[in-house]
């Protein structure tokens, strides 16, 4: 039995049955390390395995004595941006001093830690988040799981090998553009982002307006388990103020549910093998009596790509306005070019992208209001060359010219999730994203969890 491979509650049961100990399930971790990290790049800080090792014994005290905690054994990995106490954040940037204390953990990682769960480490990003692959002037490439000659996606890529590779039992990103859903279909994983605010986040996100934290996971009633231990309150997270509780242990509903099917949005280029494979998807789901499916759709989103971009190019910006010469001369030099536009945004030019956000929100809103679900590919194209940071080298170096599915609803703010349904005839992974109204985050993993049933 292959004890990497297991998910969240059959491990569990396995400890709770006496038939496997934490400390068996780590040392299978640590060989898929082994084996795996050295050529894929996955990790930018693990633990000493001594601490790791004696928080599994304390777990298995915990099961013993019949006071496990719901992620009591469980093991994860969290990406580079979480401030975590006594681990370095260093954001994938060469900018930041690694002489600091790291005595703080964000709230996103204390509720983790709570519910038991053991952190082996963290996992690369690319430099402050700013693009859908995983390369940095700090930690080097990350590489794709299923071909080490294309990118994983990203930001969140480290996270995504991790958990393809049965590195952890589920990973935690962040996603301010597709930064957990891209990779997660790029490495045949479930990548979940959950409305702004069911997670607490604190320190705000480099990309706060747009930003959203969320697991990935093998399976999607992973994703499920992890949530059940992740929503909480923190008022030092500004979206406090509209979160609410949600059961992640409710089951779907039976009733006639109303799917919307959009390829292109209206106005993406998709690779033939993704629409294709998502059209074989569409038909299993017309086998369900009570799923009325209404294919073809262009939803109220048009015209959304330079409300997108002004928000990347400010919050560049904002990040390297203050770093002497001599740091950034260390960035990435896509991020620099990319601050040194967002310097030309203008006062009227953010005012307008900030009305239009809200256009689009209030449209989403209101075409959600008529379907249950919204389904469209998560990525346009195929897991792309290393090295590039688009499928088309020398693009203008923002995600939504080539990931207009995922950026939209962090504008908008609705509950996303990418599930893996197939691969290309290359092998390489493809997913599809699937979308529900605010605050209907377990309902979405609910009807996700079903859909996984019958593909």
């Amino acid at each position: 039995m292959d004890l990497t491979k297991l998910s969240i509650n059959d491990t569990q049961s396995l400890y709770q049955e006496k038939q496997a100990r934490p400390q068996e399930v780590l040392e299978s971790m640590y060989a898929n390390i082994e084996k795996y990290n050295t050529e894929l790049n996955a990790f930018s800080y693990l633990r000493h395995k001594d601490e790791v090792v004696k928080e599994a014994k304390f777990a298995q005290q915990q099961y013993k004595t019949g006071k496990a905690r719901p992620l009591e054994g469980i093991f994860i990995t969290v990406k580079d941006s979480f401030a975590t106490q006594g681990m370095p954040s260093l954001i994938g940037s060469k900018t930041i001093s690694q002489q600091q204390a790291w005595d703080i953990d964000a709230p996103s990682i204390t509720l983790l830690k709570n519910a038991g769960a053991i952190i082996i480490g963290k996992t690369t990003m690319p430099e402050f988040g700013w693009k859908g692959v995983t390369d940095s002037p700090l930690y080097g490439m990350t590489k794709n799981p299923y071909d080490k000659t294309k990118t994983p996606g990203g930001s969140s890529g480290g996270a995504a090998v991790a958990t393809a590779t049965g590195m952890n039992h589920f990973a935690l990103g962040t996603d301010a553009g597709g930064s957990v859903r891209i990779p997660a279909s790029f490495c045949n994983v479930v990548g979940f982002k959950p409305t702004q605010g069911v997670i607490p986040m604190y320190p705000i996100s480099s990309f706060g307006a747009l930003a959203h934290i969320g697991p990935l996971t093998r399976t999607v009633t992973d994703a499920k388990v992890a949530m059940s231990m992740l929503q909480g309150g923190d008022l030092r997270d500004p979206n406090q103020l509209s979160r609410r509780s949600i059961n992640f242990t409710q089951q779907c509903q039976e009733d006639k549910i109303k799917i919307a099917i959009s390829y292109d949005l209206g106005c993406a280029t998709v690779d033939k093998q993704i629409i294709d494979k998502m059209k074989q998807f569409v038909l299993m789901l017309l086998t369900e009596k009570n799923w009325q499916v209404t294919d073809d759709i262009t939803p109220p989103c048009l015209d959304f790509s330079a409300c997108f971009d002004t928000h990347w190019y400010v919050t560049a910006a904002e990040l390297i306005k203050n770093l002497p010469r001599e740091k950034q001369q260390l960035l990435d030099p896509g991020f620099y070019r990319l601050g040194m536009r967002g310097k030309q945004v203008s006062l009227n030019e953010y005012y307008l992208a900030l009305a239009k956000r809200r256009e689009l929100m209030s449209n989403m809103n209101v075409f959600l209001n008529q379907y249950d679900f919204l389904i469209t590919p998560t990525m346009g194209v195929l897991p792309f060359e290393l090295g590039q940071d688009s499928p088309t080298p020398n693009a203008d170096g923002t995600i939504d010219s080539w990931s207009p599915f995922t950026c939209l609803f962090n504008l908008t703010g609705q509950p996303a999730v990418s599930i893996p349904i197939g691969f290309s005839a290359e092998g390489l992974p493809i997913g599809v994203q699937v979308v529900s109204k605010h605050f209907s985050d377990a309902m979405l993993l609910n009807f996700c969890e079903k859909i996984t049933r019958i593909i």
